[in-house]
Order: C-alpha cells, then structure tokens, then sequence
C-alpha cells in the first residue's frame, strides 16, 4: 500500500483511541455519579427508618421530600467534550434585503430550465481562468466506469459549471474584479 492509506490509517487509530480514552472517562464519571446518587438515597431511606415510630406516614414523606431537596446536586465536568464551539464565528455580515428575497426563492425553487440557461449563455466563462471549467474524465478511462460512475461525473461536472458561471455573474456585476 502507499505511504498516505498507512498514514491515513494511523491517524484513524489514534483518533480512536483518544476517543475511547474520553469514553473511559465519561463512564468513570457516570458512575461515579450513579453511585453518589444512590448513596444518598440509601441515606435518606435509613434516616426515614430511623424516625419515631409514633409519627405519621405523611410526616416520613415530608421527611424524605425534604432531605431530597436538600441534598447537593452533583456538577457535571463537561471538559471531556472538549472546547465549546462558537457558533458566532460562522456567521458574517448581513447582507441587502433585496438580495436575501430573491435569494430565499432561488435556493427553495430553484431556476426553470430556461432561466439557468439564458444565465450560462449571458455570463461567459473568462478566457484568462482555466480553473472555472470543470476537468474531464480521461478517454482511455471512461469505457471502464461503471455506467453509475459515468453518470455522476456528468451531475458534478454540471453542477461545477453552473457555479462557475454563478462565480462570473457575480464577479461582472459587483465590479470587483474587472474582467
């Protein structure tokens, strides 16, 4: 095998066994806490056995009721997880409320056919960036792709086309980059 699928798989194994090392520590910790839990339930039970014997069965589960809820709750250590994530990063700046409008509707309809078409024909791919138009499968390679594989290379190279297009028709008219 080649050097990158042994160093693939190395760093696979020591993902998993980091991982496992946190699960480890998480059952510690859940036991730990199962089992604090049950200890005081255990002392509560023999402090309501304890009571006089001439008190009511009402006062010993106003006994019970009241030493629960003066018992501490355990902290839970959630630094096992590891960092919390901040979600605020992902986030930029609001855009224009027009374009959000059309936006919405583009991203849940969708373009007809014809409409995505007039677009590829009206924003032409720049001569000076090779790098938009989508690479093709070689020809000595494609009479033995499975038919599915044929088929799935046509969707993306579709799909990378579409965004390469999308990409000129944005870089033509917010003139960042003249063309």
């Amino acid at each position: 095998m080649p050097k990158r699928a042994h160093s693939s798989h190395r760093k696979k194994d020591a993902q998993m066994r980091k991982l496992k090392k946190k699960l480890k520590q998480m059952e510690k910790q859940i036991r730990k806490i199962q089992s604090s839990e049950s200890s005081e339930s255990d002392h509560t039970y023999s402090k309501e056995e304890s009571s006089d014997s001439e008190s009511s069965d009402n006062e010993s589960y106003k006994q019970k009721d009241d030493m629960e809820i003066e018992a501490p709750t355990p902290t839970q250590d959630f630094s096992v997880l590891g960092s919390k994530p901040n979600d605020e990063d992902e986030m930029g700046k609001s855009l224009h409320e027009e374009i959000i409008v059309r936006w919405n509707t583009y991203l849940q309809k969708g373009f007809d056919k014809t409409q995505r078409e007039e677009l590829m024909a009206k924003y032409k791919l720049p001569v000076n960036c090779k790098m938009l138009i989508p690479p093709l499968v070689n020809k000595e390679i494609l009479p033995c792709l499975p038919k599915s594989a044929n088929e799935n290379d046509h969707f993306l190279k579709a799909l990378q086309k579409q965004l390469a297009h999308g990409l000129t028709a944005l870089t033509e008219n917010t003139r960042l980059f003249p063309i």
